[in-house]
């Protein structure tokens, strides 16, 4: 993501507490599912830090293997986080029908 999309995400999560305080709604608690799909991208992430670390080394098998190892990773997160914002926008649709889903948001 980039750096403005980034911001942008911020401020408008700076923004909804407030505004569902302001509305009398009840704050957006995670589901089960979506706190087990972040701990799985935290776990991958560690993982491809792990395996790019390993890669740190003169012996090319071992960096090649390490490399090919966290480009495994980087995909699984890849299709991990696209199964999240999937969840995100289910839940966002549910809840606050007159927006947008992030799929059609333009920055």
């Amino acid at each position: 993501m980039a750096p403005s999309q980034l911001e942008t995400a911020r401020k408008l999560a700076e923004e909804e507490r407030p505004r569902r305080v302001r509305e009398g709604k009840d704050a957006i608690l995670p589901d089960q599912n979506s706190i087990a799909v972040l701990k799985t991208l935290r776990q991958q992430i560690e993982a491809i830090e792990k395996w790019l670390g390993a890669a740190c080394t003169e012996s090319v098998p071992i960096r090649a293997c390490a490399l090919m190892e966290a480009a495994n990773a980087a995909q699984s997160l890849r299709f991990e986080s696209e199964e999240l914002v999937r969840r995100i926008e289910v839940f966002r649709n549910e809840t606050d029908p007159w927006r947008l889903p992030v799929s059609q948001v333009q920055h």
